[in-house]
């Protein structure tokens, strides 16, 4: 039936009256035409009657097909098969035959895709998903074989060059034995670089794989080393045990131990067990306090030295100080002169200093004795010690080892 206008003041009563007028006016306008032969109009301003194989037109995808010609005759109306170049009716498949995956005639819903991604372990929402699992190789023709996979700037995945640094990678492809990679700000790059040694203090020897850090057999010891408590190691002549340097005790400052050994090689035997100086050891020094460890002995000062080289144990003795003025004494004794010399009778003997004591009378009664054979006999005398007769000396002081 046509198209009928309802103008915006009619009543939905008047409105209904003039479609229902409309319409069975083109209804008897159609039968009329079938009654007199001359088929029927498509709407009711349709200008030129026609039978139904003329007025209908199939569409793309329709077939018409006129049945039973010339008796009761039937216009069928079919939609043609879809196929890949026509448009047409099509099957939905179901999700088993989606899954099987064979059918070429059936059409796929959106629930059919979802239960295959779920079969293949894709599983997500509309648009996304988030889990995929393969049970086998999964091939991605758009990539470069044996390169590495990042995405690009449009979240591509891509596979070309060498993995940048940016991406997590090292941007680098080859290495030589020993290199390192070493972080650079310069571009943020990973530069490439070995280990150098110090000639005479470390050597660093590069190998596949491996890099090996050892002390040359002339080892130099820089300006300043410090080296833990546990002490100095070093190897004993068949390198089987560690000879240790370490100190023995806490220190309150830093201390210097020098060793000088003169323009010539030197050994040092240290005996087992021992110290250089024992306890209660004492020495001589030319200097007016003692050493640290040492203490000064207050009982040996103004003393002569006396070097003791008989057999026993050593002493002392005398009360006079040889540095101050003094006499002295010789004891009585007898000298025999033989007739064809003389000698004087009476004499001081030597003592410490240049001085020799004689009496002028003693002497000449000596002559007299030497003339007449009376040499048998002599006198004690004595001497004293003259203003410049001192000789020269060095004081030293005695010190007790702690």
């Amino acid at each position: 039936m046509g198209q009928d206008t309802i103008l915006g003041t009619d009543t939905i009563k008047d409105a209904l009256k003039t479609k229902v007028n409309n319409d069975i006016a083109e209804l008897f306008a159609a039968v009329a035409a079938l009654a007199a032969g001359g088929g029927i109009l498509i709407s009711s301003n349709d200008t030129t009657a026609g039978y139904l194989n003329g007025k209908l037109v199939a569409g793309e995808g329709i077939d018409l097909t006129e049945g039973d010609d010339g008796a009761d005759e039937r216009l069928t109306v079919a939609g043609e098969d879809a196929s890949t170049t026509n448009k047409g009716i099509v099957e939905l498949a179901t999700d088993a035959e989606t899954l099987t995956g064979t059918d070429t005639t059936r059409a796929c819903t959106p629930a059919n895709i979802t239960a295959k991604m779920a079969e293949l372990g894709v599983v997500g929402g509309a648009g996304s998903f988030t889990t995929i699992a393969a049970s086998g190789n999964v091939t991605l023709d758009t990539l470069t074989a044996s390169k590495p996979v990042f995405t690009d700037g449009s979240k591509n995945l891509v596979s070309t060059g060498t993995m940048p640094v940016d991406q997590g990678g090292t941007g680098q492809t080859t290495y030589t034995n020993g290199q390192l990679l070493i972080g650079n700000t310069t571009g943020n790059t990973l530069a490439k670089a070995t280990l150098t040694g110090t000639a005479n203090q470390i050597t660093v020897t590069n190998g596949a794989g491996t890099i090996t850090l050892s002390i040359p057999a002339n080892f130099l010891i820089p300006t300043v080393t410090t080296i833990p408590n546990e002490g100095l190691h070093i190897l004993d002549t068949n390198a089987s045990h560690d000879l240790i340097v370490k100190p023995g005790s806490d220190l309150s400052a830093d201390r210097i131990l020098t060793i000088t050994t003169g323009d010539a090689a030197r050994t040092l035997t240290i005996p087992a067990n021992t110290t250089l100086f024992a306890s209660g050891t004492v020495m001589l020094f030319g200097q007016n306090a003692a050493p640290t460890g040492w203490t000064r002995k207050a009982d040996w000062q103004d003393n002569a030295m006396l070097c003791y080289a008989a057999s026993g144990n050593i002493g002392s003795g005398g009360v006079v100080n040889p540095q101050s003025t003094h006499t002295h004494t010789g004891p009585n004794h007898t000298h025999s002169i033989p007739h064809d010399g003389w000698a004087p009778n009476s004499h001081v003997s030597p003592g410490s200093g240049d001085h020799i004591g004689i009496n002028a009378s003693e002497l000449v009664d000596a002559y007299e004795r030497e003339a007449n054979g009376d040499n048998t006999s002599g006198e004690e005398g004595t001497g004293a010690t003259g203003a410049n007769t001192a000789p020269h000396y060095q004081e030293v002081i005695a010190a007790i080892k702690d």
